[in-house]
């Protein structure tokens, strides 16, 4: 069915047309929305939401590299994460650099080093309190995620606030 103009219902349009109208309204959060839709739009847009995927790539990549040196290569435990810890860091500087705070693409060098500079502030907290929490508690040094968990947690919140508000921070004009 052909339609010049704008049909005056959804039952009017053809299933390629309403796919369209569906699309168009979910791109410009259309006040036709759902909440839920809004909401998970929203989600997906933020910055902390990008920043928490990125982040888990990035613990899964400490995580597997850690187990790798400890019960492969016999390496000490809080050795082995300073390795496993900074070789994530470079994989997720590339992974927020490009996709959680894409839009800041002034002075990558500058802002890079900003990004190593919370890393590492983030990364001593993570790695103080996976240390700690490992000599605390024995057990831990056979369950090294719980730890490293910990460490994680604590560390995201120095990371994430550091590099959204000051890393990549988008300039002001």
């Amino acid at each position: 069915m052909l339609h010049f103009g704008t049909p005056n219902s959804q039952d009017d349009l053809t299933e390629p047309d309403r796919l369209t109208v569906l699309e168009t309204r979910r791109n410009c959060n259309d006040p036709g929305d759902s909440p839920l839709s809004a909401l998970a739009s929203q989600v997906y847009a933020s910055s902390l939401f990008r920043f928490l995927i990125v982040g888990t790539i990035g613990f899964f990549t400490d995580t597997a590299l850690v187990y790798a040196f400890v019960f492969q290569l016999g390496w000490h435990y809080v050795v082995s994460r300073f390795l496993s810890f900074s070789i994530a860091v470079g994989a997720t500087l590339l992974l927020n650099r490009a996709w959680t705070f894409r839009i800041v693409r002034d002075r990558p060098v500058s802002r890079s080093i900003v990004y190593v500079v919370a890393q590492i502030s983030g990364g001593a907290v993570n790695i103080a309190v996976y240390a700690a929490s490992a000599s605390a508690f024995p057990i831990f040094k056979s369950w090294l995620i719980i730890p490293l968990a910990l460490g994680s947690g604590f560390g995201l919140l120095v990371t994430y606030s550091m590099s959204r508000y000051v890393a990549f921070r988008p300039t002001t004009t």
